[in-house]
């Protein structure tokens, strides 16, 4: 055989290695990305689970303490009172929230054309997506994946309604959608990587 087929075979040799070590990296980082969100869901469906459960009191409780997370939220506080009218026709969860709050972001999803993410009580209005509902906040903005966090006048519970993506997810509080929110953060940043 001559040095021109050894050095192509050679070539080859090395081509086909390096594109084996490629594929296996590519195939071991598909096996962890997979792995992760399967811990996740795991994960989320627990805390979903429990956070379902809890009174309306131990729902509260917790959401105090979940507010102080600052890498999670930043709390604006009011600097002027609601309107009184506005007040009334909120779930009392939501109302005394509003009094304190003008928003309770998200940190980490600002946007210069529709702020953060969140609860934004300085913005109720009427819900572009629920006929008859207040809209007291919202998350994905200018996405396909865009939801508004609705409340219906004088009526416990708050409902997260999508645009596109099927039937609204529903909170018995405004503190059962804080501590959803909370927990589905503080997973992905667990599991983030396949880090456990």
């Amino acid at each position: 055989m001559s040095a021109f087929w050894w050095v192509l075979l050679i070539g080859v040799v090395i081509i086909a290695g390096a594109l084996y070590r490629r594929l296996s990296k590519w195939w071991r980082d598909y096996r962890a990305y997979i792995r992760a969100e399967q811990e996740r869901d795991r994960r989320w469906r627990e805390q979903e689970a429990r956070i379902a459960h809890l009174t309306l009191t131990q729902a509260r409780d917790e959401a105090y303490q979940v507010l102080q997370d600052r890498s999670v939220f930043r709390l604006v506080p009011r600097t002027k009172p609601l309107a009184e009218d506005v007040l009334r026709q909120l779930p009392e969860d939501v109302a005394e929230l509003a009094r304190q709050y003008e928003r309770i972001e998200l940190v980490g999803t600002e946007s210069e054309d529709y702020g953060s993410d969140g609860l934004r009580y300085d913005q109720i209005a009427p819900s572009e997506l629920s006929e008859g509902a207040l809209k007291i906040g919202h998350v994905f903005p200018a996405t396909d994946a865009f939801a508004e966090i609705v409340v219906r006048p004088r009526q416990q519970g708050i409902c997260q309604v999508w645009w596109t993506l099927g039937e609204p997810t529903y909170y018995p509080s405004v503190f059962h959608w804080i501590l959803a929110s909370y927990y589905s953060w503080r997973i992905y940043e667990l599991t983030q990587g396949g880090e456990n």
